[in-house]
């Protein structure tokens, strides 16, 4: 197993290869956890915003389908709706378990060095979830055998991100993004430590090839979109230690697409960390994502 599965596509990810980034951050975990070295401050700078951004986007696309239809929907239209509400639900398991590493990361080291950025980002994705929600529950919105499936894809996901946090939610007390904490908890014993090497590698092995089963190689329609779903797989992977991914280097998921069809990463900030509180839009104490 190569990169040329990552270079597919014209250097964009599939649903599945999103879902392949969390579970490697599952697997690695401890060493983005335990790690002394800080994360790089742009790998966290490039993680929010391309998350931002794409954020913006999923609301975009969202906003073409009017609640409240009754009509039926063009083709084209609803190919459209019912990808980008998948884009959304697999999104959210790479959002949770990253989440869920960094939470962790800061509660090792008893500082809040992650904390901010990863409630924020959370909860931009907390409300493109919501949306897909309010889809699914208007039966004007889709036809019922594509609700009923991207209905199932959800389930799928949130089982598979209690899978992959739940180790992270045994050793260090993280439970803030498992959607089931008790299930989660029930996976922690059993799965950690994960690795492509050593005596957990045939758990680890059994743990992708279910994943890859649950949820689909859709490809996106949408390029805007194609493109910061890589810049944040991008991000994420920028973030692991290089001897991490290097145990993992015969693997599919430690190889990157070529920086030349990958989003250019912004800009640094100029000072240490994050000011997150910065670029939030107060609204009655309830933080929401900026409006840039």
């Amino acid at each position: 197993m190569g990169g040329n599965r990552w270079q597919s596509g014209g250097g964009i990810v599939n649903l599945r290869q999103t879902a392949e980034v969390a579970a490697l951050a599952s697997m690695v975990s401890e060493h983005v956890v335990q790690a002394e070295e800080p994360i790089a401050t742009n790998a966290l700078h490039a993680y929010w915003k391309s998350s931002q951004l794409r954020l913006k986007c999923w609301f975009a696309g969202l906003r073409t389908s009017p609640p409240g239809r009754t009509t039926t929907l063009p083709p084209f239209h609803l190919r459209q709706q019912v990808c980008l509400s998948r884009e959304i639900l697999v999104a959210e398991l790479l959002t949770r378990v990253w989440s869920t590493v960094l939470l962790a990361r800061d509660v090792y080291h008893a500082n809040d060095e992650c904390q901010q950025l990863a409630r924020h980002v959370f909860l931009g994705q907390m409300e493109a979830r919501h949306e897909v929600l309010k889809m699914l529950a208007d039966p004007n919105r889709l036809p019922s055998r594509e609700t009923t499936a991207i209905d199932r894809l959800r389930r799928r996901v949130e089982r598979w991100t209690d899978v992959l946090v739940g180790p992270m939610v045994i050793q260090y007390g993280v439970t803030d993004f498992a959607f089931d904490v008790e299930r989660a908890k029930d996976h922690g014993p059993t799965q950690s430590p994960l690795s492509f090497s050593g005596p957990n590698a045939a758990a680890s092995q059994l743990t992708l090839v279910g994943l890859t089963h649950a949820i689909p190689r859709t490809t996106h329609i949408d390029h805007a979109r194609a493109v910061l779903d890589l810049a944040v797989a991008r991000a994420v992977l920028t973030a692991i230690p290089p001897q991490a991914l290097t145990l993992h280097r015969g693997t599919e998921l430690s190889s990157l697409p070529p920086e030349s069809d990958a989003l250019p990463l912004p800009p640094s900030p100029s000072i240490s960390g994050f000011r997150i509180a910065d670029s939030r839009r107060k609204s009655g104490g309830t933080d929401r994502p900026a409006s840039e």
